[in-house]
């Protein structure tokens, strides 16, 4: 085959961001199998033109123009890259190109050129010899950039110490690697401290594996140990090793922590302090007390005048007092004295202990005592007048009425409740013809019911449970079922009609309530007529031979059916059917009373001469016939023979059935039945619509669950159903609606049944779409390739390829990844386990990505943290210990990292940019370049990077929309200055629009001075 061609290291690359500049977006995808080195060629040309303002200048034009650029490629129809370009040129879309060369197989180093455009054309080309190739026309309509870029480096194994064992695998990618790395400490090497494989971290810096190293076993106890340049492995102790060998902070002397110094006194151990004294003198000695210390009397002082140096004897007269021989109502006060009533003149009184009055029976000794013999309660016997018997106090009489006790008042018969509840709670009947009821729990007769059932836990009357064929609804089986309007014959009685058939009685039916028969007849699918005429078709002595037919009712609400059974006044009893020709005049549905052909015949009497007769000239019956009969012997003349006549035979005369509307047949003996009508169930021909109803006139309450009629398909072996699938349409009145599939198995023997539900709407916040659930068991979604989504009845879920070799698993510990991450760090995350909001990295939201599910002391982890002032946010990067991270304050006081968007309809319009104050504004802008610092991060990489850009302060001072400015608070947590370029870029765009609209003028006034 010939017309291979190897692109080397010349490649085209597709992009969908039409105004991408950057040559290393990751956007760009390959554009595989190219079939020719692509050219692109831009064309420039310059011309000098002479100008004059106040003197003549020479000003040098140039204009630039970009050919198209043929991509040719071996086509291969499933290729992704070929179906893009044939999307692209299908739907005309706008995307670029780059067209790349790299100096050699592994540069990295490319010279590129982007082009922006769209696929204007295609051809096709191939023989038996050469390679099936198209070469699409990309019309360039714009030169994005071009010149020289690096790629970034690709990792591999053993850089970094990335899938590195310490031994086979180098740990380091160079003998001065600088960065971080993944390191092992084998148990053979000289200094590992515990003869145990180690794994962990370490910072490589010009110092190969001497530097900052952190690791732990890969077995045994649990354990940190860290070395650097200067000090081998040390164990950092673990807080089990530092319980058993320290004194925990916060244990206590006497109450006091020891998380410092301390120091006792005497009230910490119950000690009397020296300072303290006795009656004034301190305790720091021996204490000896006079009587003044102790406050003692001194013998010198005396009692009413008598010294205290011996006994003092006083009497009444030296105290003041009242003598003993005083009398109280002539008793002496040499004793205690009782007063009785006739001491104080009350020889009436009962000489007991009196009641004061003004006390109020305060006085009494036993008030219980007192209160049994006046026959009386005490308060906490009593009811209290404040207590309320149904919210009405006891202060006064009260009457309660049915309101009162939440009752029905008997005279109201009910009428206060909600009567759907009330015929539920004592089981009764909807309201209706229930004449015969006499008693909810003995009826005298049978209770009448005013309407079909129509909830699940409605009444269903016998017309109802006759059609219902077991089922409560229509029912479909197969071939056997009939289109709907269908006329069966049926030998049974109307109390007992099958599901979804009514006997052709000519009664008057709803429409409401028949839908789909009376849509049929309405489209003319089924023969009717006005009710006038079905009544009395106009035709004498056949006023029924519309009677076939379906009349229209009302004209509104009903319709009639056909009396095939006879059963209205006025049709023809016992009606068979019979099939309508095509060339009949008749119309379907039309009656015809009973008949049979006429019997006519004739023949004539002829006289001959000699008084010889006979019979000549036969028709009908009588034809045929022949011969001479001598009728009568006599003379020519003879009066006898001048009475012989014609004579005519004709069988209606005896039975008008004979001759009847012209007939050519006869009816024969026939069977009684009744003849049905199917009345439920549209499936009668292509492009119609089986309907399985269960219907309400009216909507039931909030909360009732309702179902619609169920469909069944069953798969039969020797009359036993091997596997079975329903389906059924359900709603929570007020809530949702699903549809709920059974699939029924019973392959084994033994059934086995799984449910679905399809619920509109979604179960999240915005509620659009809809859910899937599968009721018991696991949920699983595949695709025609095998990739599937499996979730589990145990809570958790598996998205996989289709062998498994990428999958992503959910469960309670987070989020397990296996396969690879898309991208350049593809291969650092094999294997990994990634966890989020892990409780051994904290609570902040972080993700962290570890070195495996067991082991969650090795990785890196990024993530959002709260400053202490609670107002701002950080996003920081790093390892999982926290020793190295970039940690970055965000530039706005909400803490939030904000994706821009200029979608109109988030934006209250208030007016354009004025160009010339735009133009002003940006004339004050002053461009700097600079470094960032110590302040902004610790990288030296990105410290020692020289920057071009503004300053947010300076910015601020020009115009504040060009500015976020934190506030003082917010300054002193280290909230940082933004800078809102997006304000910037607009005056930029109002202040290039300006001058190319002065350009514009200057080039008018330029062609006019030259065309002078």
């Amino acid at each position: 085959m010939s017309s291979v061609f190897h692109g080397g290291n010349t490649y085209i690359f597709y992009n969908e961001a039409a105004d991408n500049t950057q040559p290393n977006n990751i956007a760009y995808k390959n554009i595989d199998q190219l079939g020719t080195f692509p050219q692109v060629k831009i064309n420039s040309s310059n011309t000098t033109l002479e100008t004059y303002n106040d003197e003549w200048t020479s000003v040098l034009s140039g204009n630039m123009t970009i050919d198209s650029v043929s991509i040719v490629v071996h086509y291969i129809a499933d290729n992704e890259s070929h179906q893009y370009l044939d999307t692209a040129y299908t739907n005309g879309t706008n995307f670029q190109i780059k067209v790349a060369l790299y100096e050699s197989q592994d540069s990295l180093s490319q010279h590129y050129v982007i082009l922006s455009g769209y696929i204007s054309g295609y051809q096709d080309s191939a023989d038996q010899n050469a390679v099936y190739d198209r070469t699409y026309t990309f019309t360039a309509e714009e030169l994005l950039g071009r010149g020289t870029a690096t790629d970034p480096a690709q990792l591999r194994v053993g850089d970094y110490g990335v899938g590195s064992d310490g031994e086979t695998t180098p740990q380091y990618e160079a003998l001065y690697p600088t960065g971080n790395s993944f390191i092992k400490v084998p148990a053979l090497r000289d200094d590992n401290p515990i003869s145990t494989d180690m794994g962990g971290i370490a910072f490589v810096d010009n110092g190969g594996d001497q530097t900052a190293q952190l690791a732990m076993p890969e077995t045994g106890n649990l354990a940190l140990y860290i070395k650097n340049t200067d000090h081998g492995w040390t164990e950092i102790p673990s807080k089990e090793s530092s319980d058993a060998a320290y004194v925990p902070l916060s244990r206590t002397v006497n109450g006091k922590a020891l998380s410092s110094n301390i120091t006792l006194s005497s009230t910490d151990i119950g000690a009397v302090p020296t300072t303290r004294t006795v009656n004034g003198k301190p305790l720091s000695d021996d204490v000896s007390l006079t009587y003044a210390d102790t406050g003692a009397v001194p013998t010198t002082r005396t009692v009413n005048g008598k010294p205290l140096s011996n006994d003092v004897s006083l009497t009444y007269a030296d105290t003041g007092s009242v003598p003993v021989e005083r009398t109280v109502n002539g008793k002496p006060l040499s004793d205690n004295v009782v007063l009785d009533k006739s001491d104080v003149g009350l020889d009436a009184v009962l000489n007991a202990v009196q009641l004061v009055t003004s006390n109020n029976l305060s006085d009494l000794t036993d008030t219980a005592i007192a209160r049994t013999n006046l026959d009386v309660y005490s308060k906490d016997e009593a009811v209290p007048i404040e207590r309320t018997v149904n919210g009405k106090p006891l202060s006064d009489d009260v009457t309660l009425t049915s309101t009162d006790t939440g009752s029905f008042a008997i005279a109201n018969n009910l009428s206060e409740g909600t009567p759907v509840t009330i015929r539920a709670n004592i089981s009764a009947a909807k309201s209706g013809d229930n004449s015969d009821i006499t008693s909810l729990t003995a009826l005298s007769g049978p209770l009448r019911l005013g309407a079909d059932a129509a909830a699940a836990y409605d009444a269903v009357t016998l017309r109802q449970l006759q059609a219902s064929s077991g089922s409560g609804t229509a029912t479909i089986n197969g071939v056997m079922n009939n289109f709907l309007g269908a006329v069966e014959w049926f030998v049974g009685t109307r109390a007992a009609m099958p599901g979804g058939h009514l006997p052709a009685d000519g009664q008057l039916l709803s429409r409401a309530t028949y839908p789909d028969l009376w849509a049929a007849i309405s489209s003319g699918i089924l023969n009717s007529v006005t009710e006038a005429l079905w009544q009395n078709s106009g035709v004498s002595g056949a006023t029924f031979s519309n009677r076939g037919m379906y009349s229209t009712g009302d004209g509104s609400t009903t319709f009639r059916m056909p009396d095939l059974n006879g059963s209205q006044s006025g049709s023809l009893a016992n009606i068979y059917l019979r099939g309508l020709s095509t060339s009949s005049s008749l119309t379907a549905g039309s009656i015809r009373d009973s008949a049979l052909p006429n019997i006519v015949g004739s023949f004539s009497a002829t006289t001959g001469a000699g008084l010889n007769g006979f019979f000549s000239g036969g028709t009908g019956a009588f034809s045929g016939l022949s011969g001479a009969i001598n009728l009568l012997a006599g003379t020519s003349g003879g009066t006898d023979r001048a009475r012989m006549a014609n004579a005519n035979f004709n069988a209606s005369d005896s039975n008008p059935i004979y001759g009847r509307d012209g007939g050519g047949e006869v009816r024969p003996p026939s069977a009684f039945g009744i003849w049905l009508i199917r009345v439920n169930g549209l499936f009668s021909a292509a492009n119609t619509t089986f309907n399985v109803i269960n219907s309400d006139t009216t909507l039931p309450a909030t909360g009732t669950t309702v179902y619609g009629g169920s469909l069944r398909s069953d798969y039969r072996v020797a009359g036993a159903n091997y596997v079975s699938t329903t389906l059924v349409s359900g709603s929570t009145i007020g809530g949702s609606s699903i549809s709920r599939m059974d699939i029924i198995d019973n392959t084994t023997g033994v059934e086995a049944r799984t449910a679905f539900t399809f619920r509109h709407g979604a179960s999240g916040s915005s509620g659009l779409g809809g859910d899937i659930t599968c009721i018991s068991g696991e949920l699983g979604l595949y695709s025609s390739g095998s990739a599937s989504m499996r979730l589990r009845a145990d809570g958790t879920a598996r998205i996989q390829n289709s062998d498994s070799t990428s999958a992503i698993d959910l469960n309670a510990s987070g989020v397990n990844l296996t396969g690879h991450l898309r991208g350049t760090l593809s291969q650092l995350f094999v294997g990994q386990y990634i966890s989020v909001n892990s409780a051994k990295v904290g609570t902040n939201g972080e993700i962290a990505i570890f070195n495996s599910n067991a082991d969650t002391t090795v990785g890196v982890r990024f993530g959002m943290v709260n400053l202490a002032s609670g107002n701002s946010r950080r996003f920081y990067a790093g390892d999982i210990n926290g020793s190295s991270q970039l940690v970055q304050t965000l530039p706005n006081s909400t803490g939030t990292i904000t994706v821009s968007t200029s979608d109109k309809n988030l934006k209250n319009y208030t007016g354009d940019v004025s160009p010339e104050d735009a133009a002003i504004r940006i004339s004050k802008l002053k461009p700097v370049e600079f470094y960032w610092n110590e302040k902004f991060t610790n990288d030296q990489n990105i410290l020692d990077k020289p920057r071009r850009g503004f300053f947010a302060q300076d910015a601020y001072v020009i115009d504040e929309r060009y500015a976020v400015k934190p506030t003082d608070e917010q300054l002193e947590i280290d909230i940082v200055w933004g800078l809102e370029d997006r304000a910037i870029m607009a005056d930029m765009v109002a202040t290039i629009q300006l001058m190319s609209l002065q350009i514009a003028n200057l080039q008018s006034q330029i062609d006019s001075l030259n065309n002078k």
